[in-house]
């Protein structure tokens, strides 16, 4: 799986790749300091053709969101 840090696109990648999200949205609306702790934390994560994200009912550390597919 790709995985890229958010901080290395351009401001306006990360709000064309985000701007669908309600949650980001509001959260860059409400508290844009929040926003760029967030985005300072968060990677773009790009699997294979058929491979697992993360399989129905397991548990992480981590908070997805899923852009397309």
């Amino acid at each position: 799986m790709k995985s890229t840090p958010i901080s290395s696109l351009t401001p306006d990648a990360v709000n064309t790749l985000l701007s669908g999200i309600p949650f980001y949205k509001d959260l860059m609306f409400n508290d844009p300091e929040q926003t760029k702790v967030l985005l300072s934390h968060s990677q773009l994560f790009e699997p294979a053709p058929g491979e697992v994200v993360i399989e129905k009912g397991a548990r992480d550390h981590l908070f997805y969101f899923l852009l397309s597919g």
